[in-house]
């Protein structure tokens, strides 16, 4: 049995107070106000109430750890820094929010929309970022390790730099990506969509784990033998 004392449920009354109070400092962007911020969306979320729109909302440094966020709409949004460790966020809206150095360890973002978001050194380590649309997405420098990307978008994504070890884009839509210096050491790519992707090396792929139906662009020639080895072939780009 836990020893935590058990949160009581919000009056209706107290409820409305807490919104009202979040609507009055939505544009504040102090420090104080980012904190109050994240501190009221926590209670409310606690208490099960209905959410206000995040879109456009500045919830920098704000932690939101282990909270339920599935489908809320955060797009448009700044989210620097903001602590989202463990969070629910399955179906959620992050199209072109600012996402910079946000910590998402192990959050759910199963088919979150992403596209156009700005996650350049963000922590997605241990995400389950299956179905996600991260089209157009700024994830350089990213950590990305061990996370799932399952038939995920990341078209036309900047993904230089980015660190996939040990991480899923099994089926995944990597097209017109640029990968100049991403880790794929143990990435699995089985069935990825490669064609037309930037500043890829055979140095890359040598550690990766692909198959016969990974799609790659054409400046990189994979010459399969009959035991189901490969030798990667770096042509002229």
């Amino acid at each position: 049995m836990s020893d935590q004392p058990e949160q009581k449920k919000l009056s209706p009354e107290k409820i409305e107070a807490l919104k009202q109070e979040l609507n009055k400092i939505r544009e504040n962007t102090d420090h104080d106000s980012l904190i109050q911020k994240g501190e009221i969306i926590r209670k409310l979320n606690k208490s099960h109430a209905v959410l206000p729109s995040f879109a456009k909302m500045d919830l920098s440094k704000a932690d939101l750890c282990g909270l339920d966020l599935s489908g809320e709409e955060f797009d448009g949004g700044r989210f620097n820094k903001t602590l989202f460790i463990g969070t629910e966020l399955s179906q959620a809206d992050f199209i072109g929010a600012d996402l910079k150095n946000v910590n998402m360890g192990g959050a759910i973002l199963f088919g979150a929309d992403l596209s156009k978001a700005d996650l350049e050194k963000a922590n997605l380590n241990a995400c389950d970022l299956n179905e996600a649309d991260l089209s157009q997405a700024n994830l350089q420098d990213a950590e990305i390790k061990a996370a799932g990307l399952f038939q995920a978008n990341l078209n036309k994504a900047n993904l230089k730099g980015a660190d996939f070890f040990k991480t899923s884009l099994v089926q995944a839509d990597l097209t017109e990506s640029d990968m100049k210096g991403a880790n794929l050491i143990n990435a699995e790519m089985n069935g990825a969509d490669l064609t037309a992707v930037k500043n890829l090396t055979c140095e890359q792929l040598s550690d990766a784990v692909f198959d016969r139906k990974t799609r790659f662009p054409e400046y990189i020639e994979i010459k399969w033998y009959p035991d189901e080895t490969c030798e990667c072939v770096q042509l002229n780009q």
